[in-house]
């Protein structure tokens, strides 16, 4: 029986994303869950002003690119003393989101929302400028006199991972708030899965890490440098060797980016969601 070792940079793996193997039981899988970031509120005038902006249907569009982006955002909304109203404005306004899963987080909250680009499963930032750019043409088109202002709820890593939009529009205000940082979980739950992945990786004939955004990259190389002293002085590709990894994956372009200015080899799954890249590890096998 061959096993099979599968580290990822997140804090749980939903069994939708797990294709259905047909290894009729040759393949022993081991999953190990990786939770490095918290995600934290940024309690800021540009939120306030954001808020604000709200509260008089100042906006016509909000785009959210995540489930955490969704979740903060209506966390901050919530404590506003005219939530009610605030909610009834958020119906008018027309919401587009980066993929299925931040989908279904809005509609949680009762809210309807379109995919930025439904024409392809791939599922990343990228698709967020194709509509802005689609937007823009339209709004030509129909020569709009009036702008189309929209809100997007960003992190403050979107600076450093080169996400943040720089792109000037003649029809479109685009309103980038940061509305929450991502930060180290405490150092302890950490270490702990760390330890897991070299005790365990050396006993699987191949052991996969998967890379889920550029954050994950950064915080895992931070803390396992710290954490484990056996690591100390190794380069980064050094390090991948010590654990054992057979194959390193990427989730899309951004987190390639960052592995690339590591030197280290990988492979990007074609569909930039958790299940493209489990379906990635089947050429692996």
């Amino acid at each position: 029986m061959q096993k099979v070792n599968i580290i990822i940079t997140r804090a749980s793996i939903s069994q939708e994303d797990l294709p259905n193997w047909n290894h009729d039981g040759q393949i022993k899988f081991n999953y190990i869950t990786l939770p490095l970031l918290s995600f934290q509120r940024i309690d800021s005038n540009e939120v306030k002003c954001a808020i604000e902006r709200i509260r008089q249907n100042y906006y016509d569009i909000i785009i959210l690119l995540s489930a955490n982006a969704v979740n903060i955002f209506f966390e901050i909304l919530r404590e506003q003393r005219d939530f009610k109203t605030l909610f009834k404005n958020l119906t008018n306004m027309k919401f587009v989101v980066i993929g299925p899963k931040t989908m279904t987080a809005l509609s949680k909250y009762g809210i309807t929302s379109e995919l930025a680009n439904n024409n392809n499963s791939n599922y990343s930032s990228s698709k967020i400028i194709h509509f802005l750019m689609k937007l823009e043409e339209e709004n030509k088109h129909k020569k709009k006199d009036k702008l189309t202002k929209i809100l997007l709820p960003r992190s403050a890593e979107s600076l450093k991972s080169d996400n943040y939009i720089k792109l000037n529009f003649d029809t479109i205000f685009l309103d980038q708030v940061l509305f929450y940082k991502i930060k180290d979980k405490t150092k302890l739950g950490n270490f702990e899965q760390l330890a897991k992945i070299v005790n365990r990786s050396k006993d699987y004939e191949k052991n996969f890490i998967i890379f889920t955004s550029p954050s994950a990259v950064r915080t895992f190389f931070q803390d396992i440098i710290s954490e484990l002293p056996q690591v100390i002085g190794m380069r980064d590709k050094e390090i991948l060797y010590h654990l054992n990894a057979s194959v390193i994956l990427s989730i899309g372009p951004k987190t390639s980016i960052e592995l690339e200015k590591r030197g280290i080899e990988y492979n990007e799954s074609s569909n930039h969601t958790v299940k493209g890249v489990f379906e990635l590890i089947r050429k692996f096998i």
